[in-house]
């Protein structure tokens, strides 16, 4: 069986770009007939077999419509060519509602409650984003084969908006090839913890955790920020020694960061987009460097019994108590213990094989 997993991107995101090269990857390793393309601008600078670059012009309208069209016409060109097609589900985009008539092999590949998200922003642009959708909506998940989604969550809630009760499929997103942990440094005394996340907005609940940290005196450990923070959250967080502010950085540089971590924490506001279930990346990077993982959300890829990821709410003292706890682990047998769970190559073996029975 042969399968296309095709998306596109108008910046340079990390996290996509990550997913779908590892998942390339993954296929040449299990000699999958599983191809891989991302379009984005010929602009971006990284460079991968996946991506394909394409011309735009300055103005953001025209960047915004030429880029959509020629993805879905490029995909209209080749999805007979496949026996699936898997395309990264695009919100409140009525190209992609047009160019979706002439589907019958394809798949939808769902991260968030577009809908909901949309709804959040607040402001005339929400409404108007949000009226797209649910036309999108109308049409697109009329003609789809199936649904594909990182958490069941999201695979109900497709299917429950689109009232036409497609098949699901859960894929989670999954890492790559592991890092070296030989030359990881000790922390020293105080606690050391990572909050890593590429804008701070309020899904992610810094504030919650702003507030937990302000209202208890507790000392001896040190709160590092890797990413955009907005200004009331930056504004709080002034003079307080407890709270480092490193700005958006690079891998190079979280690596470095992470080696010097006792733990990492993630989104603490999920409610805040009506979702109770999330499937990050960031939880798998920190786990890839044997971080334990304290987050504010159930993550679908791991269950209770897994030791190494905790879910609670934003308090800074359980937190802590975590990581007290945390540092009787040995970050070896944390990385090994989630690299089964999270492989990119054995979550793609299992996609393969839903596919192959539907």
């Amino acid at each position: 069986m042969r399968i296309l997993h095709a998306a596109f991107m108008g910046n340079y995101l990390p996290g996509i770009f990550n997913q779908m090269e590892w998942e390339s990857q993954g296929a040449a390793e299990l000699g999958l007939m599983h191809d891989v393309v991302l379009f984005c601008h010929d602009g971006v600078k990284k460079e991968s077999k996946i991506l394909k670059k394409v011309s735009l012009p300055n103005n953001r309208l025209l960047a915004y419509i030429i880029l959509r069209f020629k993805f879905y016409w490029w995909l209209f060109g080749v999805v007979g060519k496949y026996d699936k097609v898997l395309v990264r589900y695009s919100p409140a985009n009525i190209i992609q509602g047009f160019f979706s008539l002439f589907w019958n092999n394809v798949y939808t590949v769902h991260h968030t409650f577009e809908e909901d998200e949309l709804k959040s922003m607040g402001g005339v642009e929400s409404k108007l984003l949000v009226l797209l959708e649910k036309i999108n909506v109308w049409i697109t998940l009329s003609r789809v084969s199936g649904i594909i989604a990182v958490t069941n969550e999201i695979a109900k809630y497709e299917v429950a908006r689109s009232n036409y009760r497609q098949k699901s499929i859960i894929y989670p997103n999954g890492y790559g090839k592991l890092p070296s942990l030989q030359v990881s440094s000790s922390s020293g005394k105080d606690i050391q913890i990572v909050f890593v996340a590429s804008m701070f907005v309020g899904w992610q609940g810094l504030d919650r955790l702003i507030k937990s940290v302000h209202a208890s005196n507790t000392s001896g450990f040190c709160i590092h920020l890797v990413g955009k923070i907005y200004e009331p959250e930056r504004k709080k967080i002034e003079g307080d020694h407890r709270f480092v502010i490193h700005g958006v950085q690079d891998i190079i540089y979280l690596d470095a960061l992470y080696r010097r971590a006792d733990i990492g924490i993630a989104t603490f506001g999920l409610d805040r987009k009506g979702m109770k279930q999330a499937c990050t990346l960031k939880v798998r990077e920190y786990l890839a460097y044997g971080l334990p993982v304290y987050i504010g959300h159930e993550d679908s890829g791991f269950d209770d019994n897994f030791p190494y990821v905790q879910q609670g709410d934003a308090e800074i003292e359980e937190i802590l108590l975590f990581a007290k706890k945390s540092k009787e682990w040995c970050p070896e047998k944390i990385q090994l213990s989630a690299e089964t769970i999270m492989s990119k190559s054995i979550l793609l073996a299992k996609l393969h094989e839903e596919l192959t029975d539907k």
